[in-house]
């Protein structure tokens, strides 16, 4: 082992000779260790989803077009009474939760729930410090939930991993803490960005998500080249394709000025939706908080059991939800209007169990799902009326604007839709629906860990505090 020892010494005395080669191979270091974790994530749950969804409920969920997914899918009939296959569905959300519960609490407590709001904790909180075994009990227990059927996303688990390793890396060489934080910083960046090949979205979100109303420019630079170095790994095994295909043949853009009060009301709409799926997240996260009588291992069982209920009459609101968002882009009248409002209420209920009962995982992707459902909703209700805007149009700018206002980070939220639909011409509706949500949702955000500016974290104390005192000083 001694060729580590000295692999370590090197790289320590080039991280220590620099801001640029400290940055330049910690970024390298975090990306690599992002695109494996986003890797590990992904085929854990496809082991997982393959096990339990596919092999115990026997049911067939649609992939996105990074699998090559399209709309050649066909609708399940709904009906009140489950069948024989669908009677397996609460079986298999109710083990995934089951086995979920047991390894959050036994071995990693700090797991549960999404995982982003707990490193945007670790960030203002805890030094940017993350346990050594947070990052694989996180992999584990977020490919079983959402494997088994749980309403969850993967890009949680792989924000953590990243950002439980740029927590290790800052341990081996000695680093501050305030470079700790930025190397924790760049892992959200990291894993974001490879997971859903979005790496310049990614980056900005590592910047943004940790405010409500500011940036962490610091973690910029480290946070790009950790990205890109995630995505160079994670996309060479999906030959570099974005995660939703928009059908050949159509043109997205923006091309008259009334549709900016289409896409005003549609950021209406959308900030008042997150507002409710915030409340709702956080009321059901409370309820389960308070089964004091209720083992928490057994929390998170009980959460799946009654997703697994849900998901026998809506099946759709099972797994992240990509491959329906995948159908809806291409036949936007694939669900009946009755059907997508239904699913927007089951979807949001079946997140706010899965997570807040104790499961592991994300809200990245059941905020997009979410939002993606909306969108379609609100396109074939606005469509006649506003013929020069497309269905598929107005979906996309609601999937986004609907997550960058509860998440505020419009900025990167946006940057990253494009990335993940290659949808650049939408920039303008984009601009006016997320930022109209993001006002719309106020103080309502999905992360609570968040603050509102740097001057409220506790990692920054010191830095306002010392500007303030030096002011006294010099006025007196």
């Amino acid at each position: 082992m001694n060729w580590v020892r000295n692999l370590i010494g090197w790289l320590n005395r080039l991280i220590q000779s620099g801001e640029i080669r400290k940055w330049t191979i910690l970024g390298i270091l975090i990306g690599i260790i992002a695109g494996v974790g986003s890797l590990a994530i992904y085929y854990s749950f496809e082991f997982f989803s393959f096990l339990l969804i596919q092999s115990l409920a026997h049911q067939t969920i649609p992939v996105p077009g990074s699998n090559y997914g399209n709309g050649n899918f066909v609708l399940p009939a709904f009906h009140t009474v489950p069948s024989a296959a669908e009677l397996l569905i609460p079986v298999s959300t109710t083990l995934g939760g089951l086995i979920s519960g047991f390894l959050v609490y036994r071995f990693a407590p700090e797991t549960e729930g999404h995982g982003t709001d707990a490193v945007i904790d670790a960030f203002h909180n805890k030094g940017g410090k993350i346990r050594r075994r947070v990052p694989i009990v996180k992999l584990l227990t977020s490919a079983i939930t959402i494997g088994s059927g749980g309403s969850a996303g993967r890009e949680g688990p792989t924000a953590q991993i990243a950002a439980g390793f740029g927590s290790f890396v800052s341990d081996v060489f000695h680093l501050s803490e305030r470079d700790r934080r930025l190397a924790m910083a760049a892992g959200i960046g990291a894993g974001i960005g490879s997971i859903f090949s979005a790496p310049l979205g990614g980056a900005l979100l590592s910047t943004e998500i940790l405010y409500r109303r500011d940036f962490e420019t610091e973690a910029l630079v480290p946070s790009l080249i950790a990205s890109v170095t995630g995505y160079a790994i994670f996309g060479y095994f999906f030959n570099y394709q974005p995660l939703f295909t928009i059908p050949a043949g159509i043109t997205l853009g923006f091309y008259h000025p009334t549709s900016i009060a289409v896409y005003l009301i549609v950021g209406i709409v959308a900030g008042l939706v997150g507002i409710g799926f915030v409340n709702s997240f956080y009321a059901i996260s409370g309820i389960f908080k308070k089964m004091n009588r209720v083992s928490k291992y057994l929390r998170p069982a009980i959460g799946g059991l009654l997703v697994g209920i849900i998901a026998m009459y809506f099946p759709e609101v099972m797994g992240l939800g990509y491959g329906w968002v995948q159908v809806l882009f291409y036949n936007p009248y694939f669900f009946p209007l009755w059907l997508i409002l239904a699913l927007v209420i089951a979807k949001i209920v079946a997140t706010s169990l899965t997570i807040g009962s104790g499961g592991s995982g994300g809200v990245f992707a059941p905020g997009m799902v979410i939002g993606a459902f909306l969108g379609g909703a609100m396109g074939l209700i606005l469509n006649p009326y506003f013929p020069q805007l497309t269905i598929l149009e107005i979906t996309i700018v609601t999937m986004i604007a609907f997550f960058g206002g509860i998440s505020k980070a419009p900025i990167s939220v946006i940057i990253m839709g494009t990335e993940m639909t290659q949808s650049y011409a939408l920039f303008l509706p984009l601009m006016i629906a997320t930022l109209t949500a993001y006002f719309v949702s106020g103080k309502h955000g999905i992360y609570r860990s968040q603050v509102d500016n740097r001057s409220d974290s506790p990692a920054h104390y010191e830095e306002y505090h010392q500007n303030l005192r030096k002011r006294k000083h010099e006025y007196f």
